[in-house]
């Protein structure tokens, strides 16, 4: 019979402290002996050992490493490498022992925005794919689970809402198999988004068994302890689908608002076109006539400048049959450049983002939570050697990582679905369902418990943001 899976832990950690006194021996004095007494030798133990989870998740398996190079070879218009190697960058920092919040979530965010950006860029790409070309976007990323003790592991009910939350954040599928001495998790579908699966459940495994550690104490027996589990899976497992939800309802308000705009302009449009043409009054011919004189005034001042601006003409005559005398596509902005954007896809190194002038940041200055903005070029109007950077607060909602239609997000999820299907018939797995789960006793208590430490979990951007929750448990 297996032992029990969250058993007392009691046992694997006594005390090591030991002391040794040999003063009781018989060897040790013989009277009328010239051998002297052995000294008493106490002997200092190790420290006592913290206790440890009882299973740890680890990601063993990645969509974008060796592993699976024969599926990446034939990509077609994937993902550079290189922003893949900056999500797994920012999700380390963010999930590292030694990582403070404010770090973790900056990191976190960073991660989550170039994931956002990158299911945004590809969605458009995958919509006019024929299938042999989806197929090489498929990939696979695996997390095995194993036992700290070199048990035996066994599916617990908990993982199922923990597995299926970072599928619902990432749009991928999964299937597990169990080894024995281990399980695996497998995460399949886009092969980007299977990295961030991957990452996402191997970090929320982790923190809900320390978490389940920490409040030893409270969760009394097997019971406690796998419903404040699952109660923290189930939880996580709501707001991913939740949010989801909310991104597709805005997405269609965005739509209907776009729609509506554009009716009303139209109509207003077609209201100016039928608007009855009225005579000029005789004040108003006046009142044109004056303002045509003052301009050819003015048009009559030789600007010193004017040989870069206006075109050469050859012809000097003067004759222009009624045209102005400058060119009809010159801009009299502040200067000769085009003004483009802010923010251009286009532009080379958009989402470039330095992680390791972050990571630099961040440990120097921990209470920092947004990531540093990415620096674009400025055009010549914004260029001044004077004017010290200015660091602006990130704005609540990043307009760059909006969908453009509520049918653009429909379509994309419908495709990555269909490409996790396809993805595992080319494998030619037979996935099958596994034995239908008993029903079992429940702690109430400690569910709830487990569910009230579910807010403090946010997949797409954190991981863990304890300040929100220690202000939250403040308010109630």
């Amino acid at each position: 019979m297996a032992r029990s899976d969250y058993g007392s832990e009691s046992d694997e950690f006594e005390s090591s402290t030991a002391e040794i006194d040999s003063s009781d021996s018989d060897d040790d004095f013989i009277a009328g002996s010239k051998r002297k007494r052995k000294p008493n030798i106490r002997v200092k133990g190790l420290a006592k050992a913290p206790p440890k989870p009882t299973y740890n998740a680890q990601v063993t398996e990645s969509a974008n490493d060796g592993l699976n190079a024969s599926e990446k070879a034939n990509s077609v218009e994937k993902a550079d490498k290189k922003t893949i190697d900056k999500i797994r960058k920012a999700m380390d920092l963010a999930n590292h022992h030694g990582t403070g919040e404010a770090e973790a979530k900056a990191a976190m965010r960073m991660a989550m925005k170039l994931m956002a950006a990158e299911n945004i860029t590809q969605a458009d790409l995958i919509a006019n794919e024929t299938a042999e070309e989806r197929s090489t976007r498929a990939g696979h990323s695996s997390v095995t689970i194993r036992s700290t003790k070199g048990t035996s592991v066994r599916h617990q009910r908990w993982y199922i809402p923990a597995a299926g939350a970072a599928c619902e954040a990432f749009d991928v599928q999964y299937y597990t198999e169990s080894y024995g001495s281990y399980l695996k998790y497998v995460f399949y579908g886009l092969a980007d988004n299977t990295v961030a699966a991957a990452l996402s459940f191997e970090m929320l495994h982790n923190q809900i068994e320390n978490w389940a550690l920490e409040r030893k104490g409270e969760l009394k027996g097997q019971i406690a302890g796998n419903s404040y589990r699952l109660g923290v899976a189930r939880r996580v497992l709501k707001d991913s689908q939740d949010e989801n939800h909310k991104a597709m309802k805005k997405a269609e308000e965005d739509e209907k608002r776009r729609v509506k705009e554009e009716e009303e302009s139209r109509a207003a449009e077609i209201a100016r076109l039928d608007m009855p043409v009225v005579a000029a009054t005789v004040e108003e011919e006046a009142a044109m006539a004056k303002t045509s004189t003052v301009s050819s005034k003015i048009e009559d001042v030789p600007d010193k400048d004017s040989r870069h601006l206006l075109p050469y003409h050859a012809d000097d005559s003067g004759d222009n049959h009624g045209q102005p005398a400058f060119n009809q596509h010159y801009d009299d902005g502040d200067d000769d450049d085009d003004m483009n954007a802010d923010f251009d896809h286009r532009d080379a190194g958009a989402f470039d983002f330095d992680l390791d002038a972050l990571e630099a940041k961040i440990r120097i200055k921990a209470e920092q939570v947004d990531p540093p903005l990415p620096t674009f070029p400025l055009t010549n109007h914004q260029r001044s050697p004077t004017v010290e950077p200015v660091v602006k607060a990130e704005p609540t909602e990043d307009e760059s990582l909006k969908w453009a239609t509520a049918i653009q997000l429909r379509t994309f999820k419908d495709n990555a679905k269909a490409i996790a299907q396809d993805y595992i018939k080319s494998t030619g797995q037979k996935l099958k369902k596994g034995r239908k789960l008993k029903s079992v006793q429940r702690d109430k208590t400690a569910f709830n418990k487990g569910w009230d430490d579910g807010k403090k979990v946010d997949l797409k951007r954190r991981g863990i943001d304890d300040e929100a929750w220690k202000e939250c448990k403040a308010e109630s």
